[in-house]
């Protein structure tokens, strides 16, 4: 198995621990928080907010969906990034590859 190979455990090893990022990210964002007065104040406020797109989403809902694209782009990119390091790609590519992850 190529993910055993010197060169790609770090790689591999980074690419399992963007998945459970993602997972753990997604956890904490569904959790039942307790709010503060303000909290409950702010979100009321991002609630009241609309934007007319259309579908006049409120600000809330926006950030709602930048905070799950969040955990979607990072269980996309810890699977990709599996797949390549169990590919028959040279150790420079491996290196830019994870270079393109770190920007």
């Amino acid at each position: 198995m190529t993910f055993r190979q010197p060169g790609r455990r770090l790689f591999s090893t980074a690419a399992i621990l963007m998945i459970i990022t993602a997972a753990i990210h997604t956890l904490g964002n569904m959790s039942g928080s307790v709010e503060t007065p303000d909290e409950k104040r702010a979100f009321a406020a991002m609630e009241a907010l609309r934007f007319p797109m259309g579908m006049t989403p409120s600000l809330a809902d926006i950030f709602r969906t930048v905070t799950f694209m969040m955990s979607i782009t990072f269980l996309a990119l810890g699977a990709l990034n599996l797949v390549v390091a169990s590919s028959n790609i040279s150790p420079s590519g491996l290196w830019r590859v994870g270079l393109v992850n770190a920007i």
